[in-house]
């Protein structure tokens, strides 16, 4: 639902679902309805999760982006582990080849269900949520604004009233 409601708000954002690779068979319409899309999104089935898939994709297709958002369990077992080392995931090193390509580009990483590890580190450029709620949405237009800096984010989660 998050992707379809994304898309609604934002026509010519690219929604690439995933579990062990991209799935093309689905497409996801801005003029569909949310639940429509999310019927859609939510029959692909799974399998497997391969957070890095949708950032190989857009490097092997050159797609540039301003920001990413991926929203995920973040159970990327498929992925296991780059070849850099055990503390680097395939999508951290998807994202710093990303990254040295279009250097502007801001990810956020949405895990539907906290865990104590993330895809790819947080940093100035990464925002990792734990979590969802409505507020979410205002978090990551703040993210992608630069208003989260420093203190930024603790402030944000502060100002949810709970």
């Amino acid at each position: 639902m998050v992707a379809a409601t994304v898309l609604r708000r934002n026509p010519d954002a690219i929604v690439m679902p995933f579990e062990q690779d991209v799935v093309d068979r689905v497409v996801v319409e801005p003029r569909d309805t949310i639940m429509s899309n999310a019927k859609r999104l939510a029959a692909i089935g799974g399998g497997g999760t391969a957070c890095s898939a949708p950032l190989r994709r857009m490097l092997e297709r050159d797609l540039a982006a301003d920001l990413l958002i991926y929203v995920s369990d973040n159970e990327s077992w498929f992925d296991g582990v780059a070849a850099a080392g055990p503390r680097r995931t395939q999508s951290q090193e998807a994202w710093l080849q990303y990254k040295r390509r279009h250097p502007a580009a801001k990810l956020v990483c949405i895990d539907l269900t906290p865990n104590a590890t993330v895809q790819v580190r947080s940093a100035p450029d990464v925002l990792n949520v734990g979590g969802f709620s409505d507020h979410v949405f205002e978090v990551v237009d703040r993210f992608q604004r630069g208003d989260l800096a420093g203190d930024g984010m603790v402030a944000a989660v502060r100002e949810v009233n709970v």
